[in-house]
């Protein structure tokens, strides 16, 4: 019954877009016609700059955390860990599935990521690293985003046993799906190459 719970409160503070709240308060927009349509960090920092942006990450940070900090401190105690991956499933699936979007919403990275760290800190943080090098040294956020929840995944396998191991593998299924265009991309020479550490120094300037 507490795998039910955490999912559908993750869910219902996951649907809750962050990026388009944002966007429509600016400019009166809906996130999905611009720039890319994605609603997520990215999309928002490129086309409003760096504080835009960090106030969407903010805000996609705080639905998965707040949940995460009921179910796991408030609600289940005596499940925390599993509470943590499920509420944090939960999150992921509503940002990338949201009901009140009609099923349309982003990526997860920003979820995905807080969710993992309030799962297994050190796990989670070493994870993040190990996504942000790969990003660093491939100029790819596909592919950086796919290996944090995969390296996750690894982690979850050796030492928080096998429920939380098997959520920890959706968590990277879910990122493949989400990511599996630009990866296509990648592999055709397609996809565009960023150079994630001069793009945040120009983002930076632009304060």
């Amino acid at each position: 019954m507490f795998r039910l719970v955490c999912v559908v409160l993750g869910y219902l503070f996951g649907s809750v877009l962050t990026a388009d709240i944002v966007v429509r308060i600016k400019d009166g927009k809906s996130v999905f016609k611009i720039g890319s349509g994605n609603p997520g960090m990215a999309n928002v920092m490129a086309q409003y700059g760096f504080i835009t942006g960090l106030i969407v990450l903010a805000g996609d940070l705080g639905k998965t955390v707040i949940p995460i900090l009921i179910t796991r401190l408030i609600l289940f105690p005596e499940h925390a860990m599993l509470a943590a991956a499920w509420t944090g499933l939960g999150c992921i699936v509503g940002h990338n599935w949201p009901l009140y979007h009609r099923f349309q919403g982003g990526k997860g990275v920003a979820c995905s990521c807080a969710a993992i760290v309030l799962i297994e800190p050190v796990c989670g943080f070493i994870s993040l690293i190990a996504g942000m090098i790969v990003t660093f040294i491939s100029c790819s956020l596909p592919l950086g985003a796919i290996v944090i929840p995969a390296v996750f995944a690894v982690f979850c396998a050796i030492w928080s046993g096998r429920e939380c191991a098997v959520i920890a593998v959706i968590y990277a299924v879910i990122m493949l799906i989400r990511h599996f265009p630009g990866l296509r991309g990648l592999v055709r020479g397609t996809e565009p190459k960023v150079d994630v550490l001069s793009l945040i120094k120009k983002l930076i300037k632009r304060i």
